[in-house]
């Protein structure tokens, strides 16, 4: 059974989807690429359950033949304790999504999840928190729903005969989940998790379209390249210093402000949607007349 491994300060970490073939046949790409998709919504969902403040990417490494082994890197944009959280997150989609979750937990128990985190960098108690986050996640279901996807979308295809997950192009899976386990999987009641509402905070430039120049609680307006939105500035010592002048900013194009955003999302129907962006804190303001930062208000 491979060991979960992560290099020191590494923003970075390998992951694997594996579909066992019946020799001599080729997968369905449409189910493919549905399964891909609910991998990755996967992911993302169990990296946002264990740091909120995290922007990961995942991108396709290289694709293996025969026995079809989608290969992947996971890679923190943002974030901190980058090794813990990708040694969790691994963890987590491997076991949820590659075999029985559950049964296997209560079988091997924290343990068998130390064990595979053979890691001579972490210290025991890094070790045993990561075990514990590990299990907690597996009990409250975390991924199950995507799950669920992932093995409808293969069961549609006779020549898939096994899924597993494996930390690496390298590796082999934890566990191989057969093809009579699918239909059982793709229908297995879900476990229901609290998270009805997250919010995630993140450093970005904002262009400027419309600010609110009065006092209340106003939503101006933003861009972010082409992604237009508006939000309430909720700090207050901007505010104040920009509506009694003493911020010397004049109005003319180009400026930007470099923030600290909040997007706030509610689950709704099992889709995640954006309900509120807020600017909780102003750190720089940008004039730049080169460049064409202040978009025209022609909404």
């Amino acid at each position: 059974m491979p060991d979960i491994q992560i290099i020191e300060d590494a923003d970075e970490a390998p992951i694997s989807l594996y579909l066992e073939l019946e020799e001599g046949k080729f997968a369905d790409l449409e189910v493919v690429a549905n399964a891909s998709v609910a991998f990755v919504d996967a992911i993302r969902e169990i990296a946002f359950i264990i740091d909120p403040s995290i922007s990961i990417r995942i991108e396709i490494k290289s694709g293996d033949q025969g026995s079809l082994s989608l290969n992947s890197i996971i890679r923190i944009i943002n974030g901190r304790k980058k090794k813990a959280t990708l040694t969790a997150l691994i963890l987590t989609v491997a076991i949820s999504l590659g075999m029985d979750a559950k049964s296997w937990l209560v079988g091997k128990g924290l343990d068998k999840i130390i064990e595979l985190i053979e890691d001579k960098k972490l210290s025991k108690e890094d070790v045993e928190d990561i075990a514990k986050k590990t299990a907690e996640l597996i009990q409250k279901g975390a991924g199950e729903e995507h799950a669920r996807k992932i093995y409808t979308q293969i069961e549609k295809d006779p020549a898939i005969v096994g899924l597993g997950v494996s930390p690496g192009a390298d590796k082999k899976p934890l566990e191989i989940v057969p093809r009579e386990k699918f239909h059982e999987k793709a229908t297995k009641p879900l476990v229901e998790v609290d998270i009805k509402r997250r919010a995630s905070t993140k450093d970005v430039y904002v262009k400027v379209i419309k600010p609110v120049l009065i006092e209340g609680k106003g939503h101006w307006r933003f861009a972010i390249e082409d992604i237009r939105f508006g939000a309430k500035v909720k700090d207050e010592d901007f505010v104040n210093n920009l509506l009694h002048g003493r911020l010397d900013i004049k109005m003319q194009s180009g400026i930007e402000l470099f923030v600290q955003l909040e997007t706030i999302e509610e689950k709704l129907e099992g889709v995640w949607r954006i309900k509120e962006w807020n600017i909780l804190k102003v750190y720089e303001i940008i004039v730049n007349d080169d460049r064409d930062l202040f978009i025209g208000n022609s909404e």
